[in-house]
Parts: C-alpha cells; structure tokens; sequence
C-alpha cells in the first residue's frame, strides 16, 4: 500500500482530509509494518481504530496541528459513523427510525472511569435471511471520544457491532462471516464507519467501503 492508494476527500494550506481503510493502522507500532502516518509526512491530528475505515484529518504543520487538535479536543468536531449492528426484529416500534436515542454509561479506560455519551438514530433494520438475524442500520454521533466508545456503548445495550471480535457476539460474527447476503461475500470486516465531518468551516462525507454496498446503499451513503 502506499499514499495513492488512500482516497482524499478534503485538502487545503492547512489539512488534508482521507478516507481510511479497515485494516490500515493510523500510527505504526509493534507488528505494524505500514500505517497512515508513515504514508503521509502531514500530521495525525486524531486517530481510528485499525478495523474502523473513514475520515482522518492530518494536518499539514505544528501550529495546524496544534489548532485542530483543540477543536477535537473540546469537542467542536461533528463526527458522524455508520455501523451495522445485531437487533432483534420483533422489537422495533414503528416510527423508530426517526428518533435519536442517547447512551449514557461511564466507561473504564487504562483504570479510569470516564463519562461517555453515544447518541445513535435507525436508519434501517432489515433481516439477514441467510443468517437467520436481524440487523439495524445506525447513524451515530458522539457527545466524548473514549477509546472504543462505540463498540462498547451498542455491546452494552444488546446491539453489538457485526465484525467486532474485541466486544461483539462471537458466534453471530462466525455466521455472518459465512452468510452471502444480497450476492455479498459474508460479513468479513468490522461494519463501522467514520461517516462524515464537521470541522472549522469544512464538510466532509467518506463514502463507505464497498463491503457496505448490501447494507447502505451508495444513493443514500454516499451523500448522506
């Protein structure tokens, strides 16, 4: 892999905005040959997860740097994810897609205990017929940035993320790894998303990958 292969959403004096791929590692580290910062000179001003794919903001000097890291870290950033998550079918309420609901639930972080909000809306919740489950399609926002704060904030509630082998439902993941749904290749991949941006005065959408296809299509995620 190299810089050509890593699309680019957003670039200015200050920044430049791309879209990550799962499996690529922001910083480089023990076993990790190749990551997004030995690819680019610019600076990492924040971090994903190695499995989640989506935005990245790297910017282009110490006092850039230094200017968007305290928008991230007084939380001015909009971040917005998309994930694909377990969910019981019989229990959805009609009308649900449309309502905003909010995890509140202290998180525990190298021995410190944290406040962590999630605020998430369905999009959609359709059966994976070959699975024999239920999924929901989730618009995500985040009120902090604790480390793993989504996967552990829809574990909690019962809505683990498809993909997820750290906090997710493990016999679910090895079906889905096998299910071919909609003409797919089974659920191989962590399914969440770093979706869209705001920051400053710049907006950025990061279509999903191509393994979102059966799930989100490119019409309604792409554009938002």
């Amino acid at each position: 892999m190299n810089r050509n292969n890593i699309p680019v959403l957003y670039e200015d004096e200050h920044c430049i905005i791309v879209n990550k791929p799962a499996g690529l590692a922001c910083q480089g580290g023990a076993g990790e040959t190749v990551s997004l910062d030995s690819l680019f000179e610019e600076r990492l001003v924040h971090r994903l997860d190695k499995d989640t794919s989506g935005i990245v903001v790297l910017a282009k000097g110490a006092e850039e740097a230094a200017f968007f890291g305290k928008i991230f870290e007084g939380r001015e950033a909009e971040k917005t994810y998309l994930a694909l998550c377990k969910e019981d079918l019989t229990r959805r309420r009609k009308g649900a897609e449309e309502k905003w609901e909010t995890i509140n639930m202290p998180l525990e972080t190298k021995g410190k205990v944290q406040s962590a909000e999630t605020r998430y809306r369905i999009i959609d919740v359709f059966p994976l017929a070959n699975a024999g489950i239920g999924v929901a399609l989730l618009e995500i926002r985040l009120g902090t940035g604790r480390m793993h704060q989504i996967r552990k904030h829809m574990a909690a509630i019962g809505m683990p993320l498809l993909g997820d082998d750290k906090y997710g439902d493990f016999k679910l993941n090895k079906i889905v790894r096998k299910s071919k749904e909609n003409g797919g290749e089974g659920i191989k991949h962590l399914m969440l998303h770093a979706w869209k941006l705001h920051i400053s005065n710049i907006d950025v959408i990061a279509p999903p990958p191509d393994y979102w296809t059966p799930f989100c299509p490119e019409s309604q995620c792409s554009r938002g």
